[in-house]
């Protein structure tokens, strides 16, 4: 204790001690900001690398996803074209569709009741030889037949589907209009590249 108040005695009476003190304190106080501003830097960078890495791990994730679905979105393609039937000419695909649907009509011994209108084949935009062509078919069959109808049409084996259906069953008067879409190639697609 004795030597604690000789100290502040010296301190007191010393102004040169007074200004050497408040030096060294000043002294201590900037190399502790220094340390810590050196520790805050360290683990500044450490954060951006760990975010870097994030981020690339992130690019090359979406890289892989892309990659994946351009080979699913390949191997659908090549799907669908494999149920698209080819045919040799626009007017071949119109008639192969009439015929088809006529069979389907037979098939179900509602050919004597149904009347079916095959539009001109329209070649996609999107897809050059590739053909859309539209059908309609008006039946006044009772509506199990109609529903069996739509049902080949959407189970057939090419790329055929019903766009729209109405169908009418009251006790006088049983009907339906049947939109159907189905889908041709040209054998020239075929030959060349396929869309």
């Amino acid at each position: 204790m004795k030597s604690m108040e000789s100290l502040r005695q010296q301190l007191g009476s010393n102004p040169r001690l007074q200004i050497g003190l408040l030096l060294a304190m000043v002294l201590v106080f900037a190399i502790a900001i220094q340390a810590l501003d050196g520790w805050r830097k360290t683990h500044q960078q450490r954060a951006i690398q760990s975010e870097l890495a994030l981020r690339k791990a992130r690019q090359m994730q979406k890289q892989d996803i892309w990659k994946n679905r351009s080979q699913e979105t390949a191997s659908a393609k090549a799907a669908m074209l494999e149920e698209i039937p080819t045919v040799a000419t626009p007017g071949m695909a119109q008639a192969q569709m009439q015929t088809w649907l006529q069979g389907l009509s037979k098939s179900l011994e509602t050919d004597k009741d149904a009347r079916i209108s095959v539009s001109a084949p329209i070649e996609m935009e999107a897809h050059p030889g590739i053909y859309r062509i539209r059908a309609t078919v008006t039946m006044s069959s009772h509506p199990a037949l109609v529903f069996a109808f739509m049902d080949m049409v959407e189970s057939a084996p090419h790329l055929a589907m019903v766009e729209t259906s109405q169908i009418t069953s009251t006790a006088s008067n049983l009907g339906a209009t049947i939109n159907i879409i189905a889908y041709y190639r040209s054998s020239e697609t075929d030959a060349g590249s396929t869309p």
